[in-house]
């Protein structure tokens, strides 16, 4: 659930430009989350070192989340519903790393 505000967020804002201009800005949006985390980690030390686990894993499924989003974009035209599934696919991720009882 609180992925849903940057999913949606992000898909909101960079896909209904449509064509490869759009991917290619999600495709950087995206790689700015991963500076972003980097960043966080090894700079400010404001985030646990654990999560760097998750980074070169965010770095492989990142193209093909990108790729479902655009085709799921084309297919309904519905930036929520490509939000969502960014989402989803962004939560999917941090989940086994961060099991409730935390």
């Amino acid at each position: 659930i609180l992925f849903l505000p940057l999913g949606i967020g992000l898909e909101s804002a960079l896909r209904p430009a449509g064509g490869g201009r759009a991917v290619v800005r999600s495709l950087m949006a995206k790689a700015l989350i991963l500076i972003g985390l980097t960043i966080a980690i090894n700079t400010f030390g404001t985030l646990p070192p654990v999560i760097g686990l998750m980074i070169p894993s965010l770095a492989i499924v990142l193209p093909t989340i990108e790729a479902v989003a655009a085709r799921l974009y084309t297919v309904s035209g519905s930036a929520l519903a490509s939000g969502v599934l960014t989402a989803l696919f962004l939560a999917w991720i941090p989940a086994p790393i961060f099991p409730i009882g935390y």
